[in-house]
């Protein structure tokens, strides 16, 4: 799609990408994770069903499994601060496709909150992010049907711990390690 006009082709490339205000390479940049909102319902074209298929049973399925699997054991294991993994994230991140792996931190066995925690693993060159927000503290769900903080505390709970890790196809069992020593140190640094 083309335009000249900069606020149609701004409104294009939000609408494009779940309405979310900053695209994914920009929430995961060098500067560091930068929070997104929900402006408005978005689209996101994903593959087909056959697509998946296929990929699911490819050599990069099988090499985010294995990456994932290497981390989820010491993850979850003696690391303070991490309540280990959230349920369903199954150590391979959220999809097949998805070049990250969730860790839910226990925020009473830590001094400081899911931010600092980021902002630390950033400065020891790590870049995490965060799926998800909870929906409704999104702009348009919180404008459009009158929630906010307090109206799904669990899913606030959740949503103020939870981190991605990036686990993909494209780190080596170093990087995977880096990662592991790195969330070990940080997470050591804050806890209480």
């Amino acid at each position: 799609m083309t335009t000249e006009d900069d606020e149609k082709a701004a409104w294009i490339k939000t609408g494009a990408l779940h309405g979310l205000s900053k695209d994914a390479w920009k929430r995961y940049s060098d500067e560091g994770f930068k929070h997104y909102q929900v402006l408005f319902p978005g689209f996101k074209y994903n593959m087909m069903d056959l697509q998946a298929a296929i990929g699911s049973t490819s050599s990069a399925g099988c090499a985010r499994t294995s990456i994932a699997a290497r981390a989820l054991e010491p993850l979850q294991r003696g690391v303070p601060g991490s309540a280990g993994i959230p349920a369903g994230s199954g150590g391979a991140g959220h999809g097949a496709r998805a070049p990250s792996f969730t860790l839910l931190l226990d925020l009473d066995r830590l001094t400081v909150d899911r931010d600092r925690v980021m902002q630390a693993l950033h400065a020891e060159r790590i870049g995490t992010g965060i799926h998800y927000v909870a929906l409704h503290l999104h702009p348009y769900y919180s404008e459009t049907y009158a929630l906010g903080r307090g109206s799904f505390p669990e899913a606030e709970w959740i949503s103020d711990r939870t981190i991605s890790l990036p686990f993909s196809t494209k780190l080596t069992g170093g990087d995977a390690d880096d990662v592991i020593a790195a969330v070990r140190k940080v997470l050591g640094r804050y806890a209480r």
